[in-house]
Order: C-alpha cells, then sequence, then structure tokens
C-alpha cells in the first residue's frame, strides 16, 4: 500500500516538474510570442499567466513594449582617415510579427540603414530621418528620437 502511495507521490511530483515551467507570466509592457511545432501560433499581450501546451508550444521570444533607448559607436572610413560616431535613439515596438518576422534582428537592420544614411550624408537631416522612420516601421519599429554626436 505505502509503494503505491509513493509511486503516486512521485508520478504527482514529475508532472509538477513537468508543467510548471509550461506556464508564462507576462508582464504589462512585455508580448510573448509562441510558436506551435515550429510555426507561429499566437502573441501573448494580456498580462497574467498563461499556459502553454508542454512538448508542442513554445516561446521563441520577449518582446518589450515600452520605450527603450539604444546607442551604437561605429566609424567610418573617408579619404583615409576614420571618423567615429556616438549615435543615440529611442525606439518602440508598436507591430510584433513584424520586429520578430521581418528580419533575423530587427534592431540590427535599422542600425545598417542608419549607419548607412550617415554614410551618405554625414548627418541626419530631416529627409533621411523620414527615410529611417519609414524604414523602421517595416521592420514593425518606431523611431521616436535620433541624436547623433
Amino acid at each position: 500500500m505505502t509503494d503505491i502511495i509513493i509511486a503516486v507521490l512521485v508520478l504527482l511530483f514529475l508532472t509538477l516538474l513537468f508543467l510548471i515551467p509550461n506556464f508564462k507570466i507576462v508582464r504589462a509592457d512585455e508580448a510573448h510570442i509562441v510558436e506551435r511545432l515550429g510555426r507561429f501560433h499566437k502573441i501573448l499581450d494580456q498580462s497574467g499567466i498563461h499556459f502553454i501546451v508542454p512538448l508542442f508550444d513554445r516561446v521563441i521570444q520577449v518582446v518589450p513594449l515600452s520605450e527603450s533607448h539604444q546607442k551604437m559607436n561605429f566609424k567610418i572610413h573617408k579619404e583615409e582617415k576614420d571618423i567615429h560616431y556616438h549615435l543615440e535613439y529611442r525606439y518602440k515596438v508598436v507591430d510584433v510579427m513584424l520586429f520578430v518576422y521581418a528580419a533575423l534582428d530587427s534592431l540590427e537592420a535599422i542600425e545598417i540603414h542608419m549607419k548607412n544614411a550617415i554614410e551618405e550624408k554625414e548627418t541626419i537631416d530631416d529627409e533621411s530621418l523620414a527615410t529611417l522612420q519609414e524604414t523602421s516601421l517595416t521592420f514593425g519599429i518606431e523611431l521616436i528620437d535620433i541624436q547623433l554626436k
């Protein structure tokens, strides 16, 4: 009789160990991307506790929805000299699906576009800022502010 109770308790404990990692806590300022069997399934963007199906579902990325600040340092080689730039920008993710699936790393893609714009004009004027903001929307990102130092 005690062997059966011990076996049931062990099975219950193993079941809990298997299920507990599948409860995901979503905060108010983030979204979780869930894939089922390797394909997009849903976005968990409502704050609270969510259960995902074990072995079938997995959270592939947690995306912050609040405004974020990023710094970038790079140098450009022009006319046999190196020019160092310090770029700071603020952004907000407006489309979670585009942010995750438009590129392998959407922030890196935006930074490449910023670097190319600076290489062309050596500054960020209103025209290039508008172009960068339009390009960033294709990656699900809204550029709020860009400062070149």
